[in-house]
């Protein structure tokens, strides 16, 4: 007991010292046993992450599932709709083909 209570009463940087080796000397056998207590846990932590990507990978494929029902959907609206429909000429058309939409310079002459 003397030897722990001499531990104890060393200070500064050879208190600190002791300390480091008797943890070093000691973490063979702790850490073990540490190791086994924590399994558990870990294991749990590690279930529980993995319940969660699947319901996020499950949300998220629902998601994108979703929003390309909605692109296909509209893709077909706006086929359906451009065969009646003329699209607005834009300013460079007007200008290669004059304000009454002919060509410019094949007029009636």
């Amino acid at each position: 007991m003397a030897l722990l209570e001499d531990l104890f009463k060393l200070e500064g940087a050879a208190g600190a010292t002791a300390l480091g080796v008797g943890a070093l000397l000691l973490a063979p056998t702790i850490l073990p046993a540490v190791g086994r207590m924590l399994r558990p846990v870990a294991k749990e932590l590690v279930k529980t992450g993995m319940l969660a990507y699947d319901e996020a990978h499950g949300a998220v494929s629902e998601a994108y599932d979703a929003a390309s029902d909605l692109v296909a959907e509209a893709r077909a609206e706006r086929a359906g709709e451009g065969s009646g429909v003329e699209r607005p000429r834009r300013t460079s058309d007007r200008a290669r083909h004059g304000r009454d939409g002919h060509a410019a310079g094949h007029g009636a002459g």
